[in-house]
């Protein structure tokens, strides 16, 4: 199976983002937060997400209705698609897929006043044991490429935070390749410095296609593709 990545430019001009396809819910969202920048990037990621899936269903991306699940993970209901949406500082990432539920992570990796403690609350024993055999310099890193494929596999499940620590171990300490959770593969993403990325599929194996929003002009080369 093959699993659609969509990378979305959140500095794109403004013109490349249709704020106008936001509905009243993600309308009464967008209003909730005090940040302009969180604003920004909240309503240009979701707008870009409209965007990226009426390509797939073949309708407006206004006209889209979606569904929440119990623990917040969005559905279009009657479609035969599924996807994922994760946004950090200026990194925003889809996942999409026609076979199985996905989910991805991107995270801007930030200084933590303890990596353990943090550790502790969300990631599984194993995972954090691993972190505790690493010297102190390495936690850090090793953090976030745990955080990224844990919450790439939780979002994937629709468990939320609340059911993090109820999921198996999603990373393993100096393998950079894909690993095997439940009944979920988990692959890390390549993306610019600082930023962290994964993915996640419900299948025994699948390949990630690379796109971009802003879809690229006419004569020009899609970097992905």
């Amino acid at each position: 199976m093959t699993i659609d990545v969509w990378q979305i430019d959140l500095a794109a001009p403004e013109s490349e983002f249709e704020l106008g396809w936001l509905d009243a819910q993600e309308r009464a969202r967008l209003k909730a937060f005090r940040s302009t920048d969180v604003q920004r990037r909240f309503a240009r990621s979701h707008a870009a997400l409209r965007g990226i899936l009426a390509g797939y269903v073949a309708a407006p991306p206004h006209a889209l209705r979606f569904a929440t699940g119990l623990r917040g993970k969005p559905s279009l209901p009657g479609r035969n698609l599924h996807f994922n949406l994760a946004h950090s500082g200026e990194a925003a990432l889809v996942a999409v897929s026609r076979a199985a539920p996905v989910g991805v992570d991107v995270e801007q990796p930030r200084p933590l006043h303890s990596v353990l403690g943090m550790a502790r609350t969300v990631f599984h024993a194993e995972e954090i044991a691993q972190l505790e055999a690493l010297d102190p310099s390495q936690r850090h890193e090793a953090f976030f490429e745990c955080w990224v494929r844990r919450e790439a596999l939780v979002k994937g499940l629709g468990l939320g935070l609340a059911g993090a620590g109820s999921v198996g171990p999603a990373w393993r300490s100096g393998v950079a390749g894909a690993i095997l959770a439940e009944d979920w593969r988990i692959e890390g993403l390549e993306i610019e410095a600082p930023y962290r990325a994964a993915v996640a599929a419900q299948a025994p194996a699948f390949r990630v296609h690379r796109r971009s929003w802003p879809p690229p002009r006419p004569g020009v080369a899609d970097v992905f593709a």
